[in-house]
């Protein structure tokens, strides 16, 4: 039997801690979603971020769990072949980056309310302080 290596609430209130750091230090009023592989929500928004931004977040999120890469690489697929606009479950945006450790997927982080890649910088600012 394989044991498998999860995201726990605590790792996830990590990643959004350091999240919130990176954005708080930018000026930057986010919301940030953390998955666990499967795509099911962990964490999401911060104070004084627009509602919009943590549906963008979690879909971020869930494309980058799903995909096991960033969802940058969706939009560039996308920009290529526009069969990827199929897959409606995915958000091809810059933002969301999969948690990846020893080549396994735990899950996912989204950010959004910021240019794409200020989303990003601030996703891998949380995986950072996970240590991943």
């Amino acid at each position: 039997m394989k044991t498998k290596t999860v995201l726990t609430a605590a790792d996830a209130a990590k990643i959004t801690a350091a999240c919130k750091v990176e954005a708080d230090r930018n000026g930057w009023k986010m919301s940030v979603a953390v998955v666990d592989d499967g795509g099911r929500l962990l964490s999401v928004r911060f104070d004084d971020a627009t509602y919009d931004t943590s549906g963008v977040a979690l879909r971020k999120a869930e494309t980058a769990a799903m995909n096991r890469g960033p969802s940058a690489e969706v939009e560039e697929m996308e920009q290529d072949r526009l069969t990827m606009l199929a897959f409606g479950d995915r958000l091809p945006l810059q933002g969301g980056l999969p948690a990846l450790k020893n080549g396994e997927c735990l899950g996912g982080v989204g950010v959004s309310g910021a240019l794409s890649p200020q989303d990003e910088q601030v996703a891998r600012a949380g995986l950072v302080a996970l240590g991943i």
